[in-house]
């Protein structure tokens, strides 16, 4: 992630910590109001993870 995403230090930190223990080796963008300028603090944040082999569906 870039310095483009508009999310507080603290709340990074934590998207950091679990991305790295539960999705290690994938491939993180985000996308949408807290990138392109338009965000507050009451929005949403938009991510497309991209990781080796095949595409699968998240348990719901």
């Amino acid at each position: 992630m870039t310095d483009r995403l508009h999310l507080l230090a603290r709340h990074r930190r934590v998207l950091n910590t679990l991305l790295q223990e539960h999705l290690p080796g994938v491939e993180v963008w985000a996308y949408g109001d807290r990138v392109n300028g338009r965000g507050h603090e009451g929005s949403g944040l938009d991510l497309v993870l991209r990781g080796p082999g095949k595409p699968r569906s998240l348990p719901e």
